[in-house]
């Protein structure tokens, strides 16, 4: 039985439908999160701006406008979010969904179980029959030879009695 693959997928169904059923009862459960997060905002990096402009050659002069670096703002958020299903019908009504399923599964796995026991029992009888007609023609061949000899030797001993 072990060594079936139909029947160790049937087993394999069923321990996902055991799954699937304790996943649809956890969703009909009261659920607690936690969350947390970190940003920053307008981060301001040092570089150079141009300022003005030369009066002779029209480029503009560059000067470093010391902004040094400074982060705007940083913002935090933590937090728990508690729910608590009241009468939640859609998880309810998975979880009946998957508990059929499993049950239907179980019951393919015995069908499957007991196929496989008559299989097995026919071929065992089969095998027994197959023996029991081999046994039976050895038994025929052996007493048709000795029905053969006694003939021969009936017909020898009556062959010197006919005189041309």
């Amino acid at each position: 039985m072990e060594q079936r693959p139909d029947i160790q997928q049937s087993k394999l169904q069923i321990s996902n439908g055991e799954r699937a059923v304790a996943g649809s009862a956890n969703a009909r459960l009261p659920e607690l999160d936690l969350f947390g997060s970190f940003q920053s905002r307008g981060v301001i990096i040092p570089s150079l701006l141009p300022v003005g402009g030369d009066p002779i050659t029209g480029t503009p002069v560059v000067a470093a406008i010391p902004t040094g670096g400074v982060r705007a703002s940083r913002l935090f958020e933590a937090g728990i979010q508690f729910n608590l299903p009241v009468q939640n019908r859609v998880a309810q009504a998975d979880l009946a969904a998957d508990r059929v399923e499993l049950r239907k599964e179980r019951l393919r796995l015995q069908q499957m179980e007991a196929q496989a026991a008559a299989e097995v029992r026919n071929a065992v009888i089969a095998l027994d029959a197959g023996k029991q007609a081999a046994q039976s023609a050895a038994a025929s061949e052996h007493l048709q030879e000795q029905l053969l000899s006694a003939e021969v030797e009936k017909f020898v001993q009556a062959s010197p009695q006919i005189s041309p």
